[in-house]
């Protein structure tokens, strides 16, 4: 078979994805935080309700706080998302890679397609497992997927892992360096973006940063002029298409 059809290329990049030392860590780590803090922070929760105590945000909602584990877990998945473009550069192989796969394009496809294939399955199984998990812990306060806007924001979480990580990776693509690329995504996801979403001023601005608006869509509640679940979504989707497109346009024209 060509190494140039579709599915040999995918085929080789499911391969390499699968077998870095960047999968077979930061995924299962990924898995291990967002299942061990659901538990925890469900159980944390449920006694702060109990005893009444007055720590308890005064807008909890149980079906948005279900995902509170996943925004750290995070942190894994989009250092795997960076690696699978990155790492090649760092070792040189991304010389060999072009040479079996001269066609630029399909080949930054293929790894595009294996990030959201990966982030589809880890993290929408963790996803759904810390839902499930919080609720269990919160007990008789918590929601099922069967309340209204649960399943919604479910879905609109593995939406948010599978964008926020084929971005992340375009962004390494565009940059070829680990350390540089997760140097700022790193900062904007866990720092800049929320530090600024919690600031009246720049609240409005700030949940336009592709974080920020991806979580969105997680969230059944909102305040009067936040974005909604599908703006959020789709501003995400925008950085996505902008990220992916310049990294396409990068590696068809630079050396490696």
């Amino acid at each position: 078979m060509s190494s140039n059809t579709v599915p040999a290329v995918l085929h080789s990049e499911w391969i390499k994805a699968r077998s870095t030392v960047g999968s077979l860590v930061t995924l299962p780590l990924a898995l291990v935080i967002s299942l061990g803090l659901a538990l925890a922070g469900g159980l944390s929760t449920r006694n702060a309700i109990d005893s009444g105590s007055a720590m308890l945000a005064s807008d909890f909602n149980p079906i948005n706080s279900g995902f509170n584990a996943l925004l750290y877990a995070n942190l894994a998945f989009v250092v795997f998302a960076v690696l699978v473009f990155s790492s090649e550069y760092t070792t040189g192989m991304i010389r060999a890679s072009l040479a079996a796969v001269p066609t630029r394009g399909l080949f930054y496809l293929a790894k595009l397609l294996v990030v959201a294939a990966v982030a589809l399955i880890v993290g929408g199984a963790a996803v759904i497992a810390s839902f499930l998990i919080t609720q269990a812990a919160l007990g008789p306060h918590g929601a099922s997927l069967s309340d209204p806007g649960a399943m919604r924001a479910v879905l609109g979480g593995v939406a948010y892992v599978v964008l926020i990580n084929v971005f992340s990776a375009a962004v390494a693509a565009l940059l070829r360096s680990t350390a540089l690329a997760l140097g700022i995504l790193m900062p904007l996801f866990f720092v800049v973006g929320p530090a600024l979403g919690t600031i009246s001023g720049t609240r409005p601005v700030a949940q336009f940063l592709p974080d920020q608006a991806g979580m969105r869509a997680m969230r059944v509640t909102a305040e009067s002029g936040d974005l909604t679940a599908g703006q959020g979504i789709l501003v995400l989707l925008l950085w996505t298409l902008a990220a992916a497109a310049a990294g396409y346009w990068l590696i068809r024209r630079r050396d490696a």
